[in-house]
């Protein structure tokens, strides 16, 4: 009987433990509220580039971030961005200025959000987001070159278009200015032919 009751002390014991471990990595009722995107979503191995993260509070109440960190994939540390006190439907954002090695060819990052909500402090925790970079070097699968090459298609048939219209437009402005040709005088007719008159001269007047 002392071994049931034994194994039954030490699971209550275990759950009322963990009842009361203290909040850490994520915290319920705020975390949904908080959102983080980057800008740039895109990245050129080997380019050093400066990364814009906005952390954005979607609830109703202020949000406290004693702590936001943010850590690359291919890294080992983190970044900090500071602490932040985002109003409700507000935003903050912090950078990081970082360039990719030349040999990844995935890129995310992972943002650690650690806080409470002003109304109720007691609710403390970690939230973790994570957000996608697109490579867009050779390694990620040439985006970047068929971007430039539809560019190209497309400044190439406006090209084509622009000078169709204005080839158009010369050939009717030149028609509306021909004339027609001058029409050649008439072929020439000579007067015609009277005989002189018959008879003697009438005599000289004195």
């Amino acid at each position: 009987m002392k071994s049931p009751m034994r194994l039954l002390l030490a699971v209550v014991l275990l759950v009322a433990g963990l009842a009361f471990v203290p909040g850490g990595s994520e915290a319920q009722s705020w975390c949904p509220d908080a959102n983080v995107t980057v800008q740039p979503s895109f990245a050129i191995p080997g380019v050093t580039n400066t990364f814009v993260f906005m952390v954005q509070n979607t609830g109703s109440g202020e949000l406290n971030l004693t702590t936001v960190t943010v850590q690359f994939s291919w890294e080992a540390t983190s970044h900090s961005l500071g602490a932040m006190t985002i109003s409700a439907g507000s935003w903050e954002t912090g950078d990081v200025m970082i360039t990719p090695p030349s040999s990844v060819t995935t890129m995310s990052a992972t943002v650690r959000l650690t806080g409470y909500p002003a109304a109720n402090p007691a609710d403390s925790g970690t939230c973790t987001r994570s957000v996608t970079i697109t490579n867009m070097g050779t390694n990620g699968g040439g985006i970047l070159d068929a971007a430039l090459m539809g560019m190209l298609l497309v400044a190439i048939v406006i090209i084509v278009i622009v000078v169709v219209i204005v080839v158009v437009i010369v050939v009717v402005s030149r028609r509306g200015k021909q004339q027609a040709p001058p029409q050649a005088p008439p072929p020439y007719a000579p007067p015609p032919y009277s005989p002189p008159p018959s008879g003697p001269a009438p005599p000289p007047t004195p």
